[in-house]
């Protein structure tokens, strides 16, 4: 899948249980419907959450999980 933050395909996960709930406190409905960027970043891995359809499912910037 493509990243928005990266610019270019790297390989993304689905969210695990915790993560799903810390999405959901932000008021998302659907947060088993997102997936994770595990994309090389200095420091750890990208994070950019994004659909299966839609890379910017929030509109620009691109959404991190912290």
């Amino acid at each position: 899948m493509r990243c928005e933050s990266c610019k270019s395909h790297h390989p993304h996960r689905r969210l695990d249980k915790d993560e799903q709930q810390r999405l959901k406190k932000t008021g998302e409905k659907h947060p088993g419907t997102f997936w994770l960027c595990t994309g090389p970043l200095a420091g750890g891995e990208c994070r950019t959450l994004r659909t299966g359809f839609n890379s910017m499912p929030f509109g620009p910037p691109p959404r991190k999980l912290a």
